[in-house]
């Protein structure tokens, strides 16, 4: 879920080996280069989660999804949370293109 939503590999920014196997270990997760609706980051955690018993299956998952694109249009907390989060991505990018100018 990590890489669809943000564009990258997870732990993009690290070298693959031992010691990111060990930190992976010791609950070392991901972070998001962009806002993330708070539902979403919700989901994510549990798929994440160190112990795997606490790791909602694909049924579960689907569960929780189906509906969200179901019934997208009555999701009125995701929507607000996808709206907010769109401008604040709108503007660490148009951020982000200025800084970027500079080099």
């Amino acid at each position: 879920m990590y890489e669809v939503i943000s564009g990258l590999l997870s732990y993009h920014d690290i070298s693959y080996n031992e010691n990111l196997a060990i930190e992976i270990c010791q609950e070392l997760r991901p972070k998001f280069n962009i806002k993330v609706p708070q539902l979403i980051v919700h989901l994510i955690k549990r798929c994440l989660d160190a112990n795997s018993l606490n790791r909602p299956t694909i049924g579960e998952i689907y569960k929780i999804l189906y509906p969200w694109h179901d019934r997208f249009r009555d999701q009125k907390e995701l929507q607000e949370q996808i709206k907010e989060v769109d401008k604040i991505n709108e503007k660490l990018s148009t951020s982000n293109s200025s800084i970027n100018k500079e080099f």
